[in-house]
């Protein structure tokens, strides 16, 4: 028997332990997900314990009203319910290894502890801490010699109102806990004709039991009825809760060693321990195998983690037998009980070594996999791929012979961009390069050179995509299984790198719009001598850059924003024209301008040069820009009335292209035939009405509004979306703006959509 003063020195060192432990434990939950959903399952609870928050409807079920707080469900419901899940969790977790450990490490008894996690029998997080904890705290407690307890009532009241807790929990926790202690306590007392310590913990349990349901329920008659359904769901699930199979034979044979084992052992070393083993390994029997599948989570797991009760003794034999004991757990564990059953997770290996390396890497990214044809015209011969998603590379297993700068936004640098672009220039360059879509580009008509971070594709390492389209030619464009859009480029024999021709020289001003040279075959570049203050300087060398953008406008008015790379801007921005379509399709630039966030750091009014690079194939867009059309579109009846439709904007803007001033109409809206009945409008005009009513009309092109689809949450008004850019050259004076929409064979002027414009 421990000494007062032993016992103190044990308990310190059982709360060092702890506290690591549940910092630990803290951390490491923190991280994992702890959110349960019912879709595809029919744990349909899931979805009625958040109203433990919410609702005056009580919940009663096996897993109590309390039950969120081991992580299963609704501990994403407030910040407070979250922290307080990952502190209860961490704080059970905590306890139960803290002693495991300190009765393995007094007992020398570690290998043991380490067989149950090393054959998967337990985990660091299992949900065998709740069965079990009761259990623990008496084995250690008696370990130490500590008898008092048992007739302390500051200590009985304590354990009462645990067990109470744990009953809200989940009821059967607080069964197992109220018979853990309970047998105990009535082994240690009834030889000694002793009651009182028995009638303490169960008066006390029952009364903590019924206060807090009065706090938990919101109908104080759910005490007693939470109690009848618990009942009640444990008899029916053992009778009509199994599974239509039978058990192996063999399965109830190593049951009814282990029985054997742990009374023998009982008998011999602790008999106070005979009734409450007993009592357990006959729960966990019940609970593990009524329905039969449940096996491995209720009775392997909490019987390995009792058979470090063999431990208590130093006895070696007995501490051998411990092993026997989990020899046939493990036996049971990896036995075929039934046909069909989940076996006891081991340690396993997570691929099929049996297949080579690239056949497992291709199977992780089929969706990357690209048409047969395509594969059939590279064959064996060296590939590359541009921007990056090297998977596709993968997934068709081509010969990928890869640039040294591999990631083109990880291509910071003109030396690493001339890396790039000598591998492409010399004899190690493959002999074709697959040109795919950005990150972004998830479908046939996205915008394909749209780049990491808002930047363009085309400028993040110019000079590897001036050696590209220099040596490289487009063979072949298709879409991916996915609809992403690639093209194909073959490598052009004895190609040279394309000299850029000089086009002139202009002074620059951050913020200003200036007008693009026009070249009809040729790619327009601008090359700026970009200076930094010294600010700047020591900004980069101390901390980080700043921001430098790039506006394009085009001959529609329309204009776009990216953001440059500062360091590789020195060796050329890609200005027009500004490709958005593979292979090199794309609108005219006819204005940049160049922008910063920052007041400090460029050196404003620089120099830049203009120049012109003549890469073949380059398919310059002209903008789709309509004409209004004083005729009616159709022959459909024509009425007035409102309409379910917006004009978001619209706005005109005059332009000087190519030494003459155009003006363009740009408006964005939406049209419904009926948002009721969820249906767009099948065509839709913008119209123009002068002051003696003369009316003009121009078709929109369609465009999808999703924000339109989840205000009126009617999933096909996503097409309902309208964009035009229209010219407007020839009209001036006041003019009101309309909508104009046709559906099944009639024609309707929106009389409630009317915006005022004036044209200069």
């Amino acid at each position: 028997m421990e000494t007062p003063e032993n016992i103190k020195k044990e308990f310190f060192k059982f709360l060092q332990l702890f506290i690591f432990l549940f910092s630990s434990f803290f951390v490491f939950v923190n991280q994992q997900s702890l959110q349960m959903s019912s879709a595809g399952n029919v744990e349909q609870w899931l979805n009625l314990m958040p109203e433990f928050f919410s609702n005056s409807q009580d919940f009663l079920f096996s897993y109590g009203p309390l039950y969120w707080l081991t992580g299963k469900t609704v501990v994403q419901y407030s910040e407070f319910t979250y922290w307080l899940t990952i502190t209860f969790i961490s704080f059970f977790s905590a306890i139960h290894w803290s002693i495991l450990l300190r009765l393995a490490l007094k007992r020398n008894a570690i290998i043991i502890l380490a067989i149950v996690i090393f054959t998967g029998m337990t985990s660091i997080n299992s949900p065998t801490t709740y069965f079990i904890l009761p259990l623990l705290m008496v084995v250690y407690i008696h370990s130490l010699g500590w008898v008092q307890w048992i007739n302390n009532k500051l200590v009985l009241l304590t354990i009462a109102a645990f067990v109470a807790f744990l009953f809200y929990v989940r009821f059967f926790y607080g069964m197992v806990a109220l018979l853990t202690f309970g047998s105990y306590i009535f082994s240690s007392q009834i030889p000694k004709r002793e009651y009182s310590s028995l009638i303490i913990i169960t008066l006390a349990t029952i009364i903590f039991y019924c206060t807090f349901g009065f706090f938990i329920f919101t109908n104080s008659d759910n005490i007693l009825n939470y109690t009848i359904i618990n009942s009640q769901l444990n008899f029916g699930n053992s009778v009509d809760m199994t599974k239509d199979v039978d058990v192996s034979i063999f399965a109830y044979i190593i049951i009814s060693i282990i029985f054997i084992l742990f009374n023998t052992f009982l008998i011999k070393t602790n008999p106070i321990f005979i009734l409450t083993i007993n009592g357990l390994l006959v729960i966990f029997l019940k609970i593990g195998f009524s329905r039969a599948d449940h096996y491995i989570d209720y009775f392997i797991g909490p019987v390995a983690i009792m058979s470090m009760l063999f431990s208590i003794s130093r006895n070696k034999l007995w501490i051998l037998l411990s092993t026997f004991v989990l020899g046939l757990l493990f036996l049971l564990g990896n036995l075929s009980i039934y046909p069909g059953v989940l076996k006891l997770p081991t340690l396993r290996i997570h691929a099929d070594f049996s297949k080579s390396v690239s056949d497992r890497a291709a199977e992780r990214y089929q969706q990357y996999k690209i048409p047969n044809n395509v594969i059939t015209m590279i064959g064996q011969q060296s590939i590359d791929v541009y921007p990056y998603l090297n998977e596709y590379m993968i997934a068709n297993k081509l010969n990928y012979r890869h640039r040294p700068s591999f990631q083109n936004y990880m291509t910071l640098t003109p030396k690493l961009d001339k890396l790039n672009a000598e591998f492409f220039e010399g004899a190690q360059a493959p002999e074709f390069v697959l040109w795919t879509g950005g990150i972004g580009c998830l479908r046939e008509d996205c915008e394909a050179f749209d780049d990491f971070d808002g930047k363009y594709m085309l400028n993040e390492d110019p000079i590897t995509t001036t050696s590209i389209l220099s040596h490289y030619k487009p063979v072949n464009t298709f879409t991916d299984m996915n609809k992403r859009p690639m093209v194909l480029m073959q490598k052009i024999p004895h190609s040279e790198m394309i000299k850029p021709q000089y086009l002139g020289k202009i002074t620059l001003h951050l913020g200003e719009w200036v007008q693009v040279p026009n070249l009809s075959s040729s790619a327009v570049k601008l090359v700026p001598q970009l200076n930094l203050t010294l600010i700047a300087k020591i900004q980069n060398m101390l901390y980080r850059g700043e921001i430098l953008y790039i506006h394009y406008k085009f001959s529609s008015g329309e204009i776009k924003r990216y953001r440059l790379n500062i360091i590789n801007t020195q060796s050329g921005i890609w200005i027009s024209p500004l490709l958005n379509e593979l292979p090199l399709k794309g609108p005219r630039v006819v204005e940049i301008m160049l922008s910063t966030p920052s007041k400090h750091y460029f050196v404003d009014n620089f120099e830049a040069n203009w120049v012109g690079y003549p890469f073949d194939g380059l398919d310059i867009k002209e903008p789709n820009r309509q004409i209004f059309s004083g005729k009616l579109p159709t022959d459909y009846p024509l009425t007035t009335g409102p309409c379910s439709a917006s004009i978001d904007s619209v706005g005109s803007q005059q332009m000087k292209i190519d030494g003459q001033i155009q003006t363009t109409l740009k408006s964005i809206g939406w049209a419904a035939h009926s948002v009721v009945h969820d249906m767009p409008a099948d065509q839709v005009w913008l119209t123009l009405t002068n002051a003696s009513g003369q009316r003009y009309y121009a078709p929109v092109d369609k465009m999808e509004r999703p924000d339109v689809a989840e205000h009126y949450k009617k999933i096909n008004l996503v097409h309902s979306g309208y964009k035009i850019v229209a010219d407007i050259s020839r009209f001036k004076g006041h003019y009101q703006v309309g909508l104009l929409i046709a559906s099944e064979g009639k024609m309707q002027q929106c009389s409630n959509i009317i915006k005022p414009l004036i044209l200069q």
